[in-house]
């Protein structure tokens, strides 16, 4: 990312990760390690910011929506029924966690199309099937995450360590989500309040006080 000033007639951009992590409110300009877990719908991105600059990161072009298709996919190879993204995405939020508990839904109806009738039909799927149809897809994500935590310098690792990681991104709130995360790195993993707009937020408040965001812009058109 390549720091310029702001001013009236420039057009800049600021790094979308960035603006998240500035919008759950962490501490990107201060000489301390933070780390931000951005996680949309079409795409994931992990970053560890230190004095205003992207230290390191990594993308994976999987987010939400490939969690619903990966559910879509299993139910039409394994049921042979055709169900919409929407039918999908509420079958996701309703897995009781990625993660088995003791109390949780054991099954979800889901409705769509026979593919061989073409007739209105629906499948019983259980919540231990679904998590298996989106396991994939969580691994991947996770991994990603790992990899930019392998790529952290030692001084900044121990600012995660004793700070944790912020989460965003609306896909973040599925259950057992962030325990998963926190498991497989053995980091706390801190929810952004508000998880799902944080980088509009953190654009936000870069534009009411640009001259304190100087160091955070990039020149994309002078």
């Amino acid at each position: 990312m390549r720091p310029s000033r702001f001013h009236e007639k420039g057009l800049y951009f600021i790094d979308e990760l960035l603006a998240a992590a500035i919008g759950a409110g962490q501490p990107v300009l201060e000489p301390v390690g933070s780390m931000v877990i951005n996680i949309g719908g079409g795409n994931t991105q992990a970053g560890v910011f230190s004095l205003g600059g992207l230290v390191c990161s990594g993308s994976l072009h999987n987010g939400g929506r490939e969690l619903s298709r990966q559910i879509m996919e299993y139910v039409r190879k394994q049921y042979g029924i055709m169900i919409d993204i929407s039918t999908a995405e509420r079958a996701k939020m309703r897995i009781g966690s990625l993660l088995p508990q003791d109390m949780e839904i054991d099954q979800v109806t889901l409705n769509g199309r026979n593919m061989q009738t073409g007739m209105p039909d629906a499948a019983v799927v259980t919540t231990e099937e679904m998590r298996e149809a989106i396991n994939p897809v969580v691994t991947e994500i996770v991994d990603c995450i790992y990899q930019v935590l392998e790529q952290t310098p030692p001084d900044l690792a121990a600012d995660l360590i004793e700070n944790g990681v912020t989460a965003t991104g609306g896909a973040v709130q599925m259950h057992g989500l962030i325990e998963l995360i926190e498991e497989r790195t053995h980091l706390k993993i801190n929810l952004a309040k508000h998880t799902s707009d944080a980088v509009i937020r953190g654009v936000q408040k870069v534009m009411q006080d640009p001259s304190a965001w100087n160091g955070v812009f990039s020149d994309l058109l002078q």
